[in-house]
C-alpha cells in the first residue's frame, strides 16, 4: 500500500518540512493510501495542489515525484518519537536529511524521516 502526503489549507495531524535553496517550508499534510500508484496519477496531484513535488512511501522506502516527472528514491528510513519536538530539533534534522515528517499522535509526536546515504 502507499502512503501519499498531500497538502491541506487546514490544520493537521500531519506537518511535513523540507528545505529548498537554504530556506525551510512546512506543510499542513493529509495522508491518502492507494494499493496502486501511477507516474499520471502523481503528475495529476501536482497539478491539482499546485506542487512541484509529491511526497509518497511505501514502507520503509520514500519516494519524491517531481513535476518533471522523474523520481526519487528514498531508500533509508529512521523513525523518532518526542512528547515535545521543539523548533531546535526539527532545525537539526531538517539540516541533516533535507526533510522530515511529523505526525502528531496520542500523547506526542512521531518524527520520519526518508533519506539517502
Amino acid at each position: 500500500m502507499y502512503k501519499i502526503l498531500i497538502p491541506s489549507d487546514k490544520k493537521t495531524a500531519i506537518r511535513g518540512y523540507w528545505i529548498d535553496d537554504k530556506r525551510i517550508y512546512a506543510d499542513n499534510l493529509l495522508a491518502i493510501y492507494r494499493p496502486i500508484i501511477t507516474k499520471k496519477q502523481l503528475s495529476y496531484l501536482c497539478l491539482h495542489y499546485k506542487q512541484k513535488a509529491i511526497f509518497y512511501s511505501q514502507g520503509a522506502i520514500g519516494y519524491i515525484y517531481n513535476e518533471n516527472g522523474t523520481i526519487d528514491t528514498l531508500s533509508h528510513f529512521k523513525g523518532y518519537y518526542f512528547d515535545h519536538v521543539k523548533p531546535s530539533i526539527v532545525k537539526s534534522l531538517i539540516k541533516e536529511y533535507g526533510g522530515l515528517t511529523i505526525y502528531r499522535v496520542k500523547n506526542g509526536y512521531n518524527v520520519k524521516v526518508y533519506y539517502n546515504d
